[in-house]
């Protein structure tokens, strides 16, 4: 795998990570994947999963959340909107992807993937007309960022508590920055809310008539208390079809919340992040339905 960095348009330097397959692959393209982590994540968590997409032929772009990583300034800590921002970061990342595969002679599907907090920016960018991709994948998420906030959701009291502590221990990259401890967290939630149509789950109608017959895979883990062990996402994928949007739903046993699991080097102890086992493969069928779908559209 070779990486590289990027600075989109009016960003701090080297925010954006780029991963492309060895000199040596021979294969054809197999696509162009905008990942996005979740609050608190880094891109150097998703390394190893990033590694096997680009064996298999893909190419990825990965930018850094804002105050996160290479994408922090002092102003950071104090941003009314982080959530709205965030998600006009991404925007102009997928603008710029399509516009670099436009130009490119050798096209290749875009594909979106967002987990947990990055399934919702990305679920948020669907709505918009300027939004473009050939294949969606949502994991981690269902519909409980519209749940009022702490005293109702175990799930979501679970999640601020954590990313409250993050912020105060310092885990968290902004902390230098020396935020309150509860405003990030707080203001992520009610930005999900706002995004929320009046009955508490995302629009479906407003989706289906931007994104069309786009391919959309939501996973979810069994074990995972933010979605409910896997009924929200089951909730958000019936309202999906109900819309007419080319949805489906895996629920994986053996996972819970996160993609990627801690791995010990055996040689140097060294503590890495590597994909989930039971996920990878779902995560691999989801991508095939890029070709699937496209072929379909072709005939």
């Amino acid at each position: 795998m070779r990486k590289d960095f990027f600075t989109p348009q009016g960003m701090p330097e080297k925010s954006g990570h780029t991963f492309f397959p060895d000199e040596g692959y021979k294969g054809e393209p197999k696509g162009i994947i905008q990942f996005i982590y979740g609050i608190t994540s880094k891109t150097e968590n998703y390394e190893k999963m990033f590694e096997h997409f680009t064996d298999e032929g893909y190419t990825v772009y990965c930018l850094d959340l804002m105050a996160h990583g290479n994408n922090k300034t002092e102003a950071d800590a104090k941003i009314p909107n982080y959530f709205t921002e965030c998600l006009k970061q991404q925007q102009t990342l997928n603008e710029h992807i399509n516009k670099l595969n436009e130009n490119s002679p050798a096209k290749a599907p875009v594909i979106c993937m967002g987990h947990s907090n990055g399934s919702y920016l990305l679920l948020d960018m669907m709505k918009k007309p300027q939004f473009r991709a050939d294949n969606i994948i949502l994991t981690g998420m269902g519909d409980i960022a519209a749940q009022p906030i702490r005293g109702t959701n175990p799930a979501i009291n679970l999640i601020a508590e954590k990313a409250s502590k993050r912020a105060a221990t310092g885990i968290m990259y902004y902390t230098q920055f020396k935020p309150k401890k509860d405003d990030l967290p707080k203001q992520m939630v009610k930005d999900l809310m706002a995004a929320t149509d009046d009955k508490g789950l995302y629009n479906a109608e407003k989706i289906a008539n931007h994104i069309g017959s786009t391919p959309v895979s939501l996973i979810s883990g069994e074990g995972d208390l933010t979605t409910n062990g896997g009924e929200a996402t089951k909730k958000l994928n019936t309202a999906f079809v109900n819309a007419g949007i080319n949805s489906s739903v895996n629920i994986i046993k053996g996972m819970k919340h996160s993609i990627t699991i801690n791995s010990a080097d055996p040689i140097t102890q060294e503590i890495t992040r590597v994909p989930h086992p039971a996920c990878l493969p779902v995560i691999d069928s989801c991508l095939q339905r890029t070709k699937i779908e496209i072929q379909m559209q072709g005939m």
